[in-house]
């Protein structure tokens, strides 16, 4: 499927979940603009999009993966805010307000899922949890490294790893928000997460090393 023809358009992190792919297109013109797209997995037809509409003067759209949850999907837009869209109808079902800290109108926030709950990273120092079918605020954790912003996360259902804008990478209690480690990569690199493997977690903190930890 051709989403556009010029070269100022870029299409992230498609995911797919159960019979539909979800993925954001970002289109970098001025302002900045970008929709969240909904495909049928089989034939690639359309299902839904919603555009978000520009806010002057840097725009408005979505960035990063999208998380899935029961008839929700779940995306971060510019403007600090996440939104639940029906997997059906694509119609905004649930909207979680910008952190209160943020100036401006951008916040880059990474999404991702451990069971029912919905982790969100943030340009400010905090890393936030919701209740995903409710949209309760459960914990805002501050590992003091500094922005997370739009870095992926991982978990394993139990802890949340962070890596922060600063290289290091802060592991989180999922039900708590209690702040478990943070470790600091070597020779000034920065940390970059990857799924897990068994216990296992792996890690790039540069571009010449993989590293594994044990969570």
């Amino acid at each position: 499927m051709t989403l556009a023809s010029d070269d100022n358009t870029s299409v992230y992190d498609p995911v797919v979940d159960d019979r539909t792919v979800y993925f954001v297109v970002r289109h970098f013109t001025n302002p900045i603009t970008g929709e969240l797209v909904a495909l049928d997995r089989a034939s690639g037809a359309l299902r839904w999009s919603h555009v978000f509409p520009s806010e002057a003067p840097t725009g408005s759209g979505p960035l990063g993966r999208v998380a899935p949850f029961g008839d929700v999907v779940f995306v971060a837009n510019d403007d600090g805010k996440i939104y639940g869209f029906n997997k059906v109808t694509g119609a905004v079902q649930l909207t979680l307000p910008r952190r209160s800290d943020i100036t401006g109108l951008d916040d880059s926030r990474s999404l991702t899922l451990a069971g029912s709950t919905l982790i969100v990273g943030s340009n400010s120092f905090f890393v936030d949890a919701y209740d995903a079918s409710t949209g309760t605020h459960l914990w805002e954790a501050n590992a003091g490294q500094g922005s997370s912003g739009n870095n992926p996360m991982a978990t394993d259902g139990t802890t949340v790893y962070v890596p922060y804008i600063n290289g290091s990478l802060g592991a989180i209690d999922v039900v708590t928000g209690r702040v478990r480690w943070v470790r600091t990569a070597p020779d000034g690199a920065s940390y970059s997460v990857s799924p897990l493997v068994d216990d296992t977690l792996l890690f790039a903190p540069s571009t010449k090393a993989l590293v594994a930890m044990r969570k």
